[in-house]
């Protein structure tokens, strides 16, 4: 968050506040969505103080707020990168006449995005994204055990509409599972596993845990040569 990690690689998403609110110069760094960066550590931190109170840290995120807040507009709008870069391309007015449509459509094709390999737990893997949505995996849909699942990342993804939780849209994506039988039932074997073709269902992650009890993942293996 303050970019103290070392060898990893820099965030600036405090600092593209900073520079928002005018309290520093400088350039923009990062990508469109970095703001989404201090949202997440926020939030974060909410769950941890609501366990384990910290008078330092609560401190700092109340430094963050202020300086959040700072950065907003006059308007309401914060995206620090359009107040930085392009502040001409923010929120658009629009002069609306008696029973005038406008329809807004955005492209937001579903791709796979990659971990840092100094994110360790997620190194070697990769999740499904569309637009500003995180995709997952639940058990309901895949079957059990999700970890034994590798996705194949060079096939294309194949986005479905779906009348779950009232109309979303799943993303398909191609793999190999490996098949249980062919596992020995002792805990270690020199016995290879062989690997099957599936193909996953990918839901936003937000409505996860919303169709029973199940496993769930959002970073899957990724299949190697």
């Amino acid at each position: 968050m303050n970019d103290r990690i070392p060898d990893a690689e820099s965030s600036h998403c405090l600092e593209n506040f900073k520079i928002a609110a005018g309290r520093t110069k400088g350039d923009f760094y990062g990508a469109v969505f970095q703001d989404t960066d201090v949202a997440k550590w926020l939030e974060a931190v909410g769950f941890s103080l609501a366990c384990y109170p910290d008078e330092v840290l609560e401190k700092t995120a109340d430094e963050v707020i202020d300086l959040i807040a700072d950065a907003q507009c006059e308007d309401g709008y914060i995206n620090t990168y359009f107040t930085i870069k392009e502040p001409e391309k923010g929120y658009r007015r629009v002069h609306i006449e008696k029973e005038t449509k406008i329809e807004v459509s955005f492209a937001a094709p579903a791709k796979f995005v990659y971990a840092n390999p100094q994110v360790r737990a997620d190194s070697g893997k990769a999740a499904i994204v569309r637009g500003p949505l995180v995709y997952c995996l639940e058990e309901i849909d895949n079957s059990q055990n999700l970890p034994a699942i590798f996705v194949d990342t060079d096939a294309p993804l194949r986005e479905e509409k779906s009348d779950l939780f009232g109309g979303i849209v799943t993303v398909k994506a191609k793999a190999k599972k490996i098949v249980e039988s062919s596992v020995s039932d002792s805990l270690y074997s020199g016995q290879k596993p062989q690997l099957e073709d599936i193909e996953l269902t990918a839901i936003p992650y937000p409505y996860w845990n919303n169709r029973g009890e199940g496993e769930m993942l959002v970073w899957m293996k990724e299949l190697r040569p």
